[in-house]
């Protein structure tokens, strides 16, 4: 099994952006290994968890091909974890070629909100 972390931070990631105290100040002059983003892992390049605002970036940092990805499980509907407006740019007028078919998974929410 391979997992791949995406990112390990809570939903302000880390640094917070607005944040000045020593932590984060210290964090942003490091860089590197210090900049976290927020929470995902996928496994074995076909299964995601959750779906962040830093998805697309954490793909392309990377080199995720994330047209591979036949699940997407949504751990729950916080805004650092469910982003499924991002998803219509799987759709075949912004994403061409041939991608797996995703299967969604979540509660009620979830589901209600990804099919609208």
């Amino acid at each position: 099994m391979k997992l791949h972390f995406l990112g390990t931070a809570a939903a302000e990631g880390f640094p917070n952006v607005f944040c000045r105290c020593d932590a984060c100040l210290e964090a942003r002059k490091l860089g590197g290994k210090n900049i976290r983003t927020r929470s995902s892992v996928i496994v074995d390049d076909i299964i995601k968890f959750d779906y962040s605002p830093d998805s697309s970036m954490q793909a392309l940092r990377d080199g995720i091909d994330l047209g591979k990805v036949e699940h997407l499980l949504f751990t729950h509907t916080h805004c650092d974890h469910f982003i499924p407006e991002d998803l219509f740019c799987r759709v075949e007028e912004y994403a061409h070629g041939p991608k797996a078919p995703m299967r969604i998974y979540g509660n009620d929410a979830v589901i209600m909100r990804s099919y609208a």
